[in-house]
């Protein structure tokens, strides 16, 4: 039985072999009690259980999470004609997870990571470039220790297609869905 998450990561390694800018770079769709809302995310990490995203816990996306864990992700690989479209629930990434990524992100990432209060009302840029120099001092000779209000989600996919743009609009749309136990089926859809 062929798991769709494995092609997944084919796609995003032969688009990331273009050289292209980000190439893990996805839309991410959420819905809050008010509104659905969109941003770009970066997956980090692609395992059997799903795709791995990494957030401030106060942003925006985590209350809309929070609010309703099922979500929309979407890729879209100009360069070759394709597009993966993936439909499933957000769960909170394990800590071990979380601290593994933070642990191997830049310094000045992991500080930006504490300096930043995502989503929130930003007065100016010297309020935030001012917050990233004290955070500097406080960790100023030691670690940077992943904050508490700072994490990752796993999007555990339960619908995924694989989109590929033909010639007259004879495009081809791969498509998987868990069944009831959990088990892939796979089917086609018309362009």
């Amino acid at each position: 039985m062929i798991n769709p998450l494995d092609i997944v990561k084919q796609w995003l390694e032969e688009y990331e072999a273009l050289g292209v800018y980000e190439p893990t770079a996805a839309v991410l769709c959420t819905r809050s009690k008010k509104s659905v809302s969109s941003r770009v995310v970066l997956i980090r990490l692609i395992s059997e259980e799903g795709l791995y995203f990494f957030t401030n816990l106060n942003s925006q996306k985590s209350k809309d999470i929070k609010y309703d864990n099922n979500v929309a992700l979407n890729f879209y690989f100009r360069e070759q004609y394709r597009q993966i479209i993936i439909q499933g629930t957000a769960q909170p990434a394990a800590d071990v997870v979380a601290d593994e990524y933070f642990t191997n992100r830049s310094r000045n990432k992991q500080i930006s990571a504490w300096a930043s209060k995502q989503s929130h009302l930003l007065n100016n840029e010297e309020e935030f470039t001012t917050r990233i120099a004290d955070f500097e001092k406080q960790f100023a000779n030691q670690e940077v220790k992943r904050p508490d209000f700072w994490s990752g989600y796993v999007i555990i996919p339960s619908f995924i297609e694989l989109w590929t743009e033909g010639a007259d609009r004879r495009h081809t749309r791969m498509c998987w869905e868990k069944d009831e136990i959990g088990k892939w089926k796979s089917f086609l859809l018309y362009p």
